[in-house]
């Protein structure tokens, strides 16, 4: 049986308008993970463990950050609180709705360029953002 994980991000997509303002408009998305190869390891991927009591600073609605790095690309960079790198995401196209699920692969970023990133499948949907 495969184990998921599964995490919600704010992608926050800012959108230059007429007289050099700006405007924010928000995409939300959920993800699901499957088993990760080789296994999530903070210490055998050059991380140091969270001490204790740490937070990591939350997007509105308690989400896990996100950076869309090239507007409405498929490729995404996930902040999820559980690995501090970072997780970059492709899809082959984003998800319209939160029926439209759509199929991609992960890959959890290390700090040890010796060690062989974790990869994954994973799953993408459309989520509110409120």
């Amino acid at each position: 049986m495969m184990r998921l994980l599964s995490v919600i991000a704010l992608i926050a997509l800012t959108a230059a308008s007429a007289g050099a303002q700006q405007a924010d408009s928000a995409q939300c998305f959920g993800f699901s993970f499957g088993a990760w190869n080789p296994p999530l390891d903070l210490r055998a991927s050059g991380h140091r463990p969270e001490l204790g009591g740490t937070t990591q600073p939350k997007a509105p609605g308690g989400r896990d950050w996100a950076a869309d790095i090239v507007p409405n690309d498929t490729t995404l960079m996930l902040f999820p609180a559980w690995w501090p790198a970072g997780v970059q995401v492709t899809f082959p196209r984003r998800p319209r709705s939160a029926a439209d699920t759509v199929t991609g692969r992960a890959m959890a970023l290390v700090a040890d360029g010796s060690v062989t990133p974790p990869r994954t499948a994973m799953r993408a949907w459309r989520v509110t953002c409120r």
